[in-house]
């Protein structure tokens, strides 16, 4: 559409009228208008596009580290329960568990 309305605007011939020139003068500046203001919205539109890819991309980032910390936490509390000894809980509980004999 602007190039359209240039296109016009730069056929004028010095002997049309103020007005005719006028109209046109002020298309093309509506329809640049018009094309900012839609660039403007692709430039918003993209960002905010950038923005939930980053954030979904950082919540999936913290969500690997969480269950990695947990699974580490694990491994050093059966390490711990491995080396003392203890007949109690790997997890840590403080139940232990006690032998039963059936005779």
């Amino acid at each position: 559409m602007i190039s359209q309305t240039c296109e016009r605007f730069l056929s004028l011939r010095k002997g049309n009228k103020t007005d005719v020139a006028t109209a046109l003068e002020e298309e093309l500046h509506s329809a640049r208008s018009t094309f900012e203001q839609a660039r403007f919205n692709l430039v918003t539109a993209l960002s905010t596009v950038e923005a939930k890819k980053r954030f979904e991309f950082l919540e999936a980032v913290d969500g690997t580290m969480d269950a990695h910390l947990r699974y580490l936490k694990q491994i050093d509390r059966d390490s711990r329960w491995a080396l003392s000894g203890s007949n109690g809980s790997p997890n840590g509980d403080g139940i232990q568990a006690i032998a039963r004999s059936s005779h």
